[in-house]
């Protein structure tokens, strides 16, 4: 079963549907997007469905290709082109659908998924998909209808449950959301956007349980940057500063080691909760090394130097940051306190 495209989109509370931009295919030799293997491939697949144009493998082959060359309008063109030879090709109506999101075309989407089960009426792709585009939508009724048509055909399926589980976190009812949310865990043990958003449910509550969750999803994806961050961010809201920065510090060892936000929370965490003005100091700069427009570092870096008795420096960076940001409260604040200081 794909899932491909949607199942990537939902987030606890929250489904967005990718806008890739449309390019002519005269551009793609030249795109960063196209290597030279599949520009070579695209042109023998032209050659060769000049030569048998009911080939319809063909078509999906290259409608393929145009996809991993970031040019999914010409993917949509072929794929009608195949089903206008083969209407009653549910996999084609499947990528047709997939590719129409690929555009953000929601409706089109639809209708090709619609046309799908005219020919397989059980087709458990197309029914969820179809609940998912609702949901985008907020007709949640009409969404739960298709899900509970799918699971008529598979109670196991992990993924229905966690779609009715956004619908029930949209609608708030939370009880119902996490019991669907550990169902879909239990019928996947490795559906990490499960665990994840249990762990986002039990953030919400200030419930240590969510890291559990958190640490099941990156058991799943040890490279998820929003699960250590998460986890990070849980102890940093719940007075653990020590556990939050070591939960930074592995985001920043297995993921990203230039990901300037933790950093920049890490200054912060050392700034107003352990009083450690030098390090907060050390941890800003390396934010601002990292994003040099970032005013608020340039501010939090000047309000340590100011409790460090470092007068000038904290006003170079107050002033910084009313550069990037004219008027910021807080900067005119610290200059005013640093005349006061003065006196």
């Amino acid at each position: 079963m794909r899932f491909k495209v949607i199942k990537s989109l939902i987030v606890i509370s929250v489904i967005g549907l990718i806008f890739s931009s449309c390019q002519d295919t005269s551009k793609i030799k030249d795109t960063d997007t196209a290597g030279t293997d599949t520009v070579i491939s695209i042109s023998s697949l032209r050659q060769q469905i000049q030569n048998n144009p009911s080939n319809t493998s063909l078509l999906e082959q290259r409608a393929k290709l145009y996809i991993d060359s970031g040019v999914p309008d010409m993917a949509v063109k072929d794929m009608k082109l195949a089903l206008t030879i083969d209407s009653t090709n549910v996999n084609y109506w499947l990528e047709l659908s997939e590719y129409y999101l690929m555009l953000g075309k929601s409706g089109k989407s639809k209708d090709a998924l619609e046309k799908c089960l005219i020919y397989q009426p059980d087709n458990t792709e197309a029914l969820i998909k179809l609940a998912e585009i609702y949901l985008y939508v907020k007709e949640y009724n009409k969404s739960m209808e298709y899900l509970v048509k799918a699971q008529k055909v598979d109670l196991n399926l992990s993924h229905i449950y966690f779609v009715k589980s956004i619908i029930y976190l949209e609608t708030k009812d939370t009880t119902k959301a996490i019991e669907n949310l550990n169902i879909a865990a239990q019928k996947d043990p490795n559906s990490y956007e499960a665990y994840f958003n249990l762990g986002r449910v039990y953030f919400a509550k200030g419930d240590s349980l969510a890291i559990d969750y958190f640490n099941n999803a990156l058991r799943i994806n040890p490279t998820s940057l929003e699960a250590y961050y998460n986890i990070a961010m849980f102890w940093q809201l719940n007075g653990k500063p020590l556990k939050a920065i070591e939960e930074y510090n592995q985001l920043l060892s297995n993921v990203d080691s230039e990901y300037y936000i933790a950093y920049y929370n890490i200054g912060y965490i050392y700034l107003e909760m352990l009083k450690d003005y030098q390090r907060a100091v050390k941890n800003f700069t390396i934010t601002l090394n990292l994003k040099n427009n970032y005013y608020q570092a340039y501010y939090n870096r000047g309000y340590a130097y100011e409790l460090l008795n470092q007068f000038e420096l904290a006003e170079q960076d107050y002033k910084q940051a009313l550069n990037i940001l004219p008027n910021y409260s807080l900067a005119v604040n610290g200059l005013n306190r640093l005349d006061k200081k003065r006196k």
